[in-house]
């Protein structure tokens, strides 16, 4: 509900001040997701979660340091954000990210696994995370174009791309997970040079 509220209350700010426009809203799926775009501001979750609109809330993954501020935290948690430890293979996080997709939920995650200034030109710092938890849950993933810089007054272009349906082909997991996630990396890349 709070998550709600906050989308709602910010929606014409983001609008007017940021002028956002958002391509592919017809590409969300219904139900559960794994919704991925590029990372390179502060303001991406933000930008993220107006142009997807109260029907289609996300849950984040935060860096867990955040959660030890007991007031953020409570607020965190009302926004359906959960921690993530980013130094480490977090195991918790895993289970939690997929237990959220089975329950139909739209999971948001930044494939690089934080701000990367030209998010779009280093493509090795991709993770592979967003592939174990589609497949492990069953769904797809859905890519997401996000301007590299958000200025104030300056036409904000979001593109949500048609969602990719996880295969497994032959080889190991580890290899599948890494041939998805540059997969649906590109896809993005793709989204932005579709603007052109």
């Amino acid at each position: 509900m709070l998550y709600k509220i906050c989308v709602s209350l910010l929606t014409p700010f983001i609008y007017l001040f940021f002028r956002l426009r958002v391509t592919g809203k017809s590409n969300i799926p219904s139900g559960a997701a794994v919704v991925c775009g590029n990372h390179s501001s502060n303001l991406d979750p933000i930008v993220l979660g107006v142009a997807l609109g109260v029907r289609n809330p996300l849950c984040f993954m935060a860096k867990k340091e955040l959660f030890d501020i007991p007031v953020l935290r409570g607020l965190l948690r009302a926004l359906g954000t959960y921690p993530v430890d980013r130094g480490a293979a977090d195991l918790k996080a895993i289970k939690d990210s997929v237990a959220l997709l089975k329950s139909g939920k739209k999971v948001m995650l930044f494939p690089q696994g934080t701000r990367v200034k030209d998010g779009l030109s280093d493509t090795g710092s991709v993770k592979t995370g967003i592939a174990l938890l589609a497949v492990r849950a069953g769904v797809p993933i859905v890519p997401v174009y996000i301007p590299e810089n958000i200025h104030l007054f300056k036409r904000t272009n979001v593109i949500i791309g048609k969602p990719v349906i996880p295969e497994m082909r032959e080889g190991t997991a580890s290899e599948n997970y890494r041939r998805i996630s540059d997969d649906v990396f590109k896809e993005i890349l793709s989204l932005k040079e579709s603007q052109i």
